[in-house]
């Protein structure tokens, strides 16, 4: 494992049940840079993520984030913000109860830096998650992800209406 990388994917392969697979993939990002994965829709640059972050298995190759193979502790998850192609947040949630209910996840959240973010989104703390546009909603996750000091953020783009 080496401390100096923020994540690298080495020969990762993974069969997606519509016969789309990812073939030998391998990259790295070093800690403290910053990547983009461009690509054609139907690339694989989300199942890509999805693996990187253990929400995908894999079936050959070996991934390593933050200094820890994936899957890695549970205590990892501490140190990546994630901001995926939708929202994942209960509807009927008011953005004050977004970070309620999240805060105890996160040992290191920050409750000034949420309503900060929130006011420089141009967010509601009141307004309930399935009120506001997909754009607030992907400023209220970039928000989320932002607001417990994670070290490393993966975002992927959100999809066209």
């Amino acid at each position: 494992m080496n401390g100096d990388l923020a994540f690298a994917l080495r020969g990762v392969g993974c069969a997606v049940g519509n016969g789309f697979a990812l073939r030998d993939v391998s990259f790295e990002l070093p800690t403290g840079y910053v990547m983009g994965l461009i690509g054609a829709n139907g690339a694989g640059k989300t199942t890509t993520i999805r693996c990187l972050l253990g929400m995908r298995g894999i079936e050959t190759g070996e991934i390593e984030l933050l200094g820890h193979r994936v899957p890695g502790p549970a205590a990892l998850r501490q140190d990546v913000g994630v901001v995926l192609d939708h929202t994942y947040l209960v509807g009927d949630w008011r953005l004050a109860e977004v970070e309620r209910t999240l805060r105890p996840f996160y040992d290191r959240w920050d409750s000034v830096r949420y309503r900060q973010l929130l006011a420089e989104f141009g967010l509601d703390p009141r307004a309930k998650v399935k009120e506001i546009s997909r754009g607030m909603g992907m400023k209220l996750m970039i928000a989320v992800a932002l607001s417990h000091r994670a070290r490393l953020l993966v975002f992927d783009e959100p999809k066209r209406s």
